[in-house]
């Protein structure tokens, strides 16, 4: 039999928007009492994040190696120019042995985390903003020294935060340019049929709830029917009604290829950022 491999202590370094909201939502979740431990090199960004969490006690640590030797996961939510730097002085420090890493870290490939950390169990991750509140898409990618226990343990974990998508670490950036960069695209789109609706008489917040609500609606009806979208779309469309001449109007002015191009866009950007 398998050893289970136990995540009773995490560790999270960077408490920014990202770092701070997994810590809520890993410390909120019905996963068992863990210990959290975080670090920010702003102690007092770090504390706030400690008191955002009144019903789980978290642990504000002097230092990145301190977090690293009472965690037995640690995530790296620090900026993509930091990580070398944190990685490489924890690993020194031996800080990291029987440890698994878990970076969140955009554009740093798997090659140049085990580089600074020979040997040692990583996991390349990249949540979308959606996973501050629990509904995420988040991709994530293992190093080859990563047992599948530790892979079912961080699965487990990171659940609290969305919907994880086992990746090659190939496919990343296409990721990083549809689901990463999507809910920016969403708002956009939210925010132009929102006006669309202020422009024919509903005012704004009710125009904007309105689209809200659909968005969301229609986002489940895919996720929870199993059907697709394409499907959807024609079950809603009767032909010479007020969807048809909606939807006429958007292939005229070509969204639907815009929403493609924005994709490889994305990704093309995404590629070299990485190289850089």
């Amino acid at each position: 039999m398998a050893e289970q491999k136990s995540f009773a202590s995490i560790g999270v370094i960077g408490c920014g928007n990202m770092g701070g909201a997994l810590i809520r939502q890993i410390a909120n979740a019905e996963q068992g009492k863990k210990q959290l431990f975080v670090y920010d090199a702003d102690t007092g960004k770090a504390e706030s994040t400690a008191r955002a969490c009144p019903n789980r006690a978290v642990e504000v640590c002097a230092s990145a190696i301190d977090l690293a030797r009472k965690s037995a996961l640690i995530i790296l939510a620090v900026k993509p120019q930091q990580i070398q730097e944190v990685l490489s002085n924890m690993y020194a420090s031996g800080a990291l042995a029987n440890k698994l890493v878990v970076s969140i870290a955009a554009g740093i490939p798997l090659a140049t985390l085990t580089a600074c950390a020979p040997s040692i169990g990583i996991i390349r991750t990249m949540p979308n903003t959606p996973a501050q509140i629990g509904s995420g898409a988040i991709a994530w990618t293992a190093a080859a020294s990563v047992r599948e226990n530790e892979k079912s343990a961080f699965e487990e974990l990171f659940s609290a935060c969305g919907i994880l998508f086992p990746l090659e670490e190939k496919l990343m950036d296409a990721f990083t340019a549809l689901a990463g960069s999507g809910p920016a695209y969403a708002f956009m789109l939210m925010n132009a049929l929102a006006e669309g609706g202020l422009r024919e008489g509903l005012d704004k917040a009710s125009a904007l709830a309105m689209t809200a609500q659909t968005f969301l609606g229609a986002a489940r009806m895919v996720l929870e029917l199993g059907e697709h979208p394409e499907v959807l779309k024609d079950r809603v469309t009767s032909p010479g009604g007020t969807t048809a001449a909606g939807l006429a109007a958007l292939e005229t002015d070509a969204v639907r290829a815009a929403c493609i191009k924005a994709v490889a866009a994305a990704r093309a950007r995404a590629t070299e950022l990485g190289k850089l």
